[in-house]
């Protein structure tokens, strides 16, 4: 296939986070660990390869999640260049790919690239590495292929990638894609010495797209599907562009068809960034949820400066604002002695979602040159622990069992004192809906407060099995006042929505009863009721194939075909997300 790339996934069967989690599935691994009935499972995609492949005029094809064999024989096609995408926990698979390539297809040339990119300084020590690929970006990636397959560089960005989304397994088969991804920009400034990402742009920023290319793209979202909900903007700190923020903000105000009523997005800011706005700027620049490095208590990092971090938990919540807290565990400053209070106060915030990590000490980073100066990195590198929660460097003050027993149980707190995330989203939304309908604000009253309503409807069927599953009592109680809240702001409960909830409950009953009894004694005052909370077997991602003619136009439309397996064939599919 002379000028035609190819560009792939690491190939699976992937191994398991922990032996029980899939890797790609960030939900049920990090996000709502732990929650039972309540745990949603992701659909995703590498929206890396996608966005390179529609920046490129020559053909190309993606392949997501292959086995080995699919990949070797979409390889054994004579691509001119295999680009394969990584983490650094996929390493010694990548190894295997390379060699496939050079034995399959001896012509075709090989190029790398992924933050696992940041890693191969270390991993090429050993030899194993000679020969075996032709190229490695590790800066950005759109620009690094245009100058390697000699593209005009300063052509037009085309963004239409496939939507991710999530569910509950239990009511929906496979997760619908209803989520836009777009790329800002690359790299971070504030310099965190366990950050893969600023190590990797050497703590500077590479502005990908503008507000108003990301505007764009936004609208071309919602322009395109009615089931399109929201859009993650990739930017390690995008509240930090305080200009670009209300750049995009004033565009997306002024947007007569979609507006604030509809447009919103997922973000990343540091309370230090986030201290510079008002809880107004956030809602009217378009902001929904935002990620927040909340990491320890005890944490030194500059980025934590400015409003205190339960303040601004508080602040956003009141205003309608999700978040995801992350925190980690096994740094020297945690010991025995401070843990628990550690863990307190992270609990203190309700974050809507959570991720809680093991401390991980990357190659490349300044954290990393720290430990190994002090004889703490084990040899030789273990990458397939490069995860969450796996174990890179000895400890301080606690052994690595130890800290996987203290994050289950965390998790399993959060969810026993505070209930599911996706009821946690349903009361930040009323606290939205009263917010913005008591602002001086007209859009916010009249634009905001309509997007809240909606969201409200759409969560609240999901209450009455959170209250009949509730953990414990005193989630039990919090459910039945987020329900007293619910009728106050909105009224009588609408017969339709009454009828979703009571479908919903017999859906979880049944699925409570194949997952296996469960004693709650706290909740259930009578004999156990067969309501299970074990977790369902890990969902695996379809293997997909994905075809790009090089187009370059900007159009809305979808670049691509995709096809899924059948046998020895491809069945095209007319959705691609």
């Amino acid at each position: 296939m002379k000028g035609t790339i190819l560009f792939s996934s690491v190939c699976g069967p992937f191994e398991r986070i922990l032996g029980r989690y899939a890797a790609t599935d960030q939900m049920a691994f990090r996000l709502t660990r732990s929650q039972g009935l309540f745990t949603l499972y992701e659909h995703t995609h590498f929206s890396a390869l996608h966005i390179l492949a529609q920046n490129l005029s020559r053909p190309s094809v993606v392949l997501e999640y292959p086995t080995l064999d699919q990949f070797r024989t979409e390889v054994a096609k004579d691509y001119e260049w295999v680009a394969i995408s990584f983490k650094v926990w996929d390493l010694d698979r990548v190894l295997e790919m390379c060699d496939i390539v050079r034995n399959t297809s001896p012509a075709t040339r090989i190029v790398l690239g992924g933050y696992g990119a940041i890693c191969m300084p270390h991993a090429v020590a050993d030899g194993r590495w000679n020969g075996k690929y032709d190229a490695i970006c590790t800066g950005e990636g759109i620009a690094f292929l245009r100058r390697l397959l000699d593209e005009p560089p300063n052509g037009p960005l085309r963004y239409r990638l496939p939507k991710i989304g999530s569910t509950l397994p239990w009511l929906s088969a496979r997760p619908v894609g209803t989520i836009g991804i777009v790329l800002s920009g690359l790299g971070c400034t504030d310099r965190c010495p366990f950050c893969v990402t600023s190590a990797m742009f050497h703590g500077q920023y590479v502005e990908v797209m503008s507000a108003e290319d990301i505007y764009t793209i936004l609208r071309g979202y919602w322009d395109c599907s009615p089931l399109t909900n929201s859009a993650t903007i990739y930017d390690e700190n995008f509240l930090d562009h305080k200009e670009k923020v209300e750049s995009l903000g004033r565009l997306v105000r002024a947007d007569g068809r979609h507006g604030l009523r509809a447009i919103n997005y997922f973000a990343f800011g540091s309370v230090s960034a986030l201290s510079r706005y008002d809880p107004d700027e956030l809602l009217l620049n378009g902001l929904d949820t935002v990620w927040v490095g909340v990491e320890s208590k005890f944490s030194p990092l500059a980025k934590r400066r400015g409003t205190s971090i339960e303040e601004t938990f508080r602040t956003l919540h009141r205003a309608g604002i999700k978040t995801v807290g992350s925190w980690i565990l096994g740094e020297d400053y945690q010991t025995p002695d401070n843990v628990q209070e550690d863990e307190d106060f992270f609990l203190s915030l309700e974050a809507t979602f959570q991720q809680l990590a093991v401390l991980s000490v990357t190659p490349g980073t300044a954290l990393w040159r720290k430990m190994h100066s002090l004889g703490r990195i084990p040899q030789p590198l273990p990458w397939h622990e490069y995860h969450l929660f796996g174990q890179t460097v000895t400890f301080a003050n606690f052994t690595y069992a130890d800290m996987l027993d203290r994050l289950d149980a965390m998790y399993r707190r959060i969810y026993r004192e505070q209930g599911a995330a996706l009821v946690k989203v349903l009361e930040t939304n009323l606290n939205g809906l009263d917010w913005c309908r008591r602002s001086s604000n007209r859009l916010l009253r009249e634009h905001k407060a309509v997007f809240f309503k909606n969201r409200c409807e759409s969560y609240f069927p999901l209450l009455k099995t959170a209250r009949e599953h509730a953990p414990s009592l005193a989630v039990r109680s919090r459910m039945e006042q987020i329900e007293e809240r619910y009728r106050e702001l909105l009224g009588p409960i609408p017969s339709h929505l009454a009828g979703m909830a009571d479908l919903i409950l017999r859906k979880a009953d049944e699925e409570a009863l194949r997952r296996g009894p469960v004693c709650r004694p706290e909740c259930h005052s009578g004999p156990d009721t067969g309501r299970g909370d074990a977790e369902r077997p890990t969902r695996e991602e379809p293997f997909r194939r994905y075809t790009y003619a090089g187009v370059t136009d900007r159009s809305p439309r979808k670049p691509y075909r995709v096809e899924y397996p059948a046998g020895d064939r491809f069945l095209r599919s007319a959705a691609a997300s």
